[in-house]
C-alpha cells in the first residue's frame, strides 16, 4: 500500500503520520525527517539544502525530487510506504509518477485531511515552545498545566517566529497556490480521499483506517 499524506499546515499529518506508520507497518517517508539527516550528515547536497534553509526559502524541487528517489531506490517497496511533505507542487506529482514507473507501482491513496484556513491558523498561532529544555506545547490542544509556563522548567513559553500570525498566513498562501492544485491532479486519477481534519485525533484516524481497510 502506497500512501500520500497531504493537507494545509496545523491539519495534524504528523500525528496522523505516526499512527498509519505504527498500524500498517509501512515504511515513512519525510522530507522534513530527510532534509533534518542530511544536515546533520556530511551528505554531498548538505551545503546547498542548507543554503536555502537558513534563507527562509523552499529547496528547489529538482534537490527535493533527488532525495526523494534516492529514498524509494533504498526502501523495500514490498512493505509499502507513506510520502509526508511531498509532493509539494505539480511538478514534483508528475516527477513521482515517473520515479515510480520505473519500480512498477504507483500511488495507491491521497489522503487530504480538510481543514478551515481559520482553524489552520488557530491551531498554529496556538504553538508554543519551552526557551529551556525545547519541549513543544499547544495552547488548545496540549497546553501546560499552569498558563503558559513550561510544566518542567517553570519559565514562560516563547512563540515561535514561524507560528506568529503574519508568518502563518504567508505559510497558507503558499500552501494554497503551489499544494492545492495537487488535489485536483490526483483527483482526476481517482485516488484522492477527503478526511475532515477539523475532528479528535481519533476520529480522524478511524476515518482514515476505514479507506485503508477497504482496500
Amino acid at each position: 500500500m502506497n500512501l500520500i499524506l497531504i493537507g494545509m499546515p496545523g491539519a495534524g499529518k504528523g500525528t496522523q503520520a505516526d499512527l498509519i506508520v505504527k498500524k500498517y507497518g509501512i515504511t515513512h517517508i519525510s522530507t522534513g525527517d530527510i532534509f533534518r539527516e542530511i544536515l546533520s550528515s556530511n551528505h554531498y547536497l548538505k551545503p546547498e539544502i542548507e543554503s536555502y534553509i537558513n534563507k527562509g526559502l523552499f529547496v528547489p524541487d529538482d534537490i527535493v525530487v533527488k532525495i526523494v528517489e534516492e529514498k524509494i531506490d533504498k526502501i523495500d517497496l514490498k512493505k509499502g510506504f507513506m510520502l509526508d511533505g511531498f509532493p509539494r507542487n505539480i511538478f514534483q506529482s508528475k516527477m513521482l509518477d515517473n520515479i515510480l514507473s520505473l519500480h512498477n507501482t504507483s500511488i495507491d491513496y491521497v489522503l487530504y485531511l480538510v481543514l478551515p484556513v481559520n482553524e489552520s491558523i488557530k491551531r498554529l498561532t496556538a504553538r508554543r515552545i519551552c526557551p529551556i529544555c525545547k519541549k513543544n506545547y499547544n495552547l488548545i490542544s496540549i497546553p501546560p498545566v499552569e498558563n503558559e509556563l513550561c510544566d518542567i522548567c517553570k519559565v514562560k513559553l516563547i512563540q515561535r517566529s514561524d507560528d506568529k500570525i503574519e508568518t502563518v498566513k504567508e505559510r497558507l498562501k503558499i500552501y494554497q497556490s503551489e499544494t492545492e492544485p495537487i488535489v485536483n491532479y490526483y483527483q482526476t486519477q481517482n485516488k484522492l480521499v477527503r478526511i475532515n481534519a477539523d475532528d479528535t485525533i481519533e476520529n480522524i484516524f478511524k476515518n482514515i483506517c476505514l479507506i485503508l481497510d477497504s482496500k
